[in-house]
């Protein structure tokens, strides 16, 4: 089977990145594999043998030269998430939202497509100036009812939690012990940008990362869907 281009409506392929240690482990590739077989995602490897230094760079420009997704393992010798006694070792993913419509439809579909498969789903809402509500916080009406609404919004993962300032900070900050990390993208490697793949990536000491692009997300995050289904935010 080859390959689809860009242009074709699905792009069910995902680049798995990471230390050439890691990729030599058979416990990383089965990792790998769940978590393809979660996404719908068949998996191709691409060992590197770098420096720390030049970890990070590396990962950006690879990442930033393929239209779908890129599974980003630690550089580093790092343990496996731990198997189950039975089920993948994909268990809790953390989904990181700006609260925009790109993502929330993406999030939308993605916690739907995992918590079906029993895999418990996080999605850390980052709110800024432009973006934060009035009332957002306590327990009041208002502010119930605007959670209650973004968690339909994005899906109704297992768990919603909402906070404001710089994502590069916060996002890292609530990686906690996650499996995988889901971070969307607009490809962009130049030094002033992407500071959220930048800090959660970091030097590769880090959890797993899925990057994923814009590009790909707007016109496959329905690969996610069951059939049938219409889930977009209105």
């Amino acid at each position: 089977m080859s390959k689809k281009t860009a242009s074709d409506e699905v792009l069910p392929w995902m680049t798995v990145v990471g230390g050439a240690a890691n990729l030599a482990m058979p416990d990383w590739r089965e990792y790998a594999a769940d978590v393809g077989r979660a996404l719908g995602l068949e998996p191709s490897y691409l060992a590197l043998s770098v420096t720390r230094v030049a970890w990070l760079p590396t990962v950006l420009r690879v990442s930033a030269g393929v239209p779908w997704p890129v599974l980003v393992l630690p550089l580093q010798r790092l343990s496996v998430p731990a198997t189950p006694k039975s089920g993948p070792r994909l268990q809790r993913v953390l989904l990181a939202s700006d609260g925009s419509p790109e993502i929330v439809n993406a999030a939308r579909s993605l916690a739907g497509g995992l918590r079906r498969q029993g895999i418990a789903t996080t999605v850390l809402v980052v709110l800024n100036v432009g973006t934060t509500p009035p009332i957002w916080e306590g327990a009041g009406h208002h502010a119930a009812a605007w959670r209650s609404e973004t968690t339909r919004r994005h899906g109704y993962p297992n768990h919603l939690e909402v906070v404001t300032g710089p994502p590069e900070e916060r996002i890292p900050a609530r990686i906690g012990d996650a499996d995988l990390v889901v971070l969307a993208w607009h490809q962009v490697a130049a030094e002033d940008r992407a500071a959220v793949v930048r800090a959660v990536i970091d030097d590769g000491a880090g959890p797993p990362c899925l990057l994923v692009p814009f590009d790909w997300m707007k016109s496959n995050r329905r690969m996610w869907e069951p059939v049938g289904s219409a889930t977009a935010v209105r």
